[in-house]
């Protein structure tokens, strides 16, 4: 949690709830990928056995949806 923001700070909860409904704009395979991967902290080769595809997959769905989360959070600028 960022420093000088309570849990129950109504800006860093409005902050919280849009970024989860950006990531709610992902497919369940993209989304499943990146948060393995850059929130669980998780190797690409165990997001691969996780989510039970191959790694050139995982990494394709990890591509997409940095690509898909950068377009979201662009056209909301």
């Amino acid at each position: 949690m960022p420093e000088g923001l309570a849990p129950h700070d109504p800006a860093l909860r409005a902050e919280v709830d849009r970024l989860s409904r950006i990531l709610d704009s992902l497919d369940e395979d993209k989304r499943a990928v990146f948060l393995l991967y850059e929130v669980e902290e998780m190797t690409m080769r165990e997001v691969a056995e996780i989510v039970g595809c191959t790694l050139p997959t995982a990494y394709a769905r990890l591509y997409a949806a940095r690509r898909d989360l950068a377009r979201v959070l662009e056209e909301a600028r």
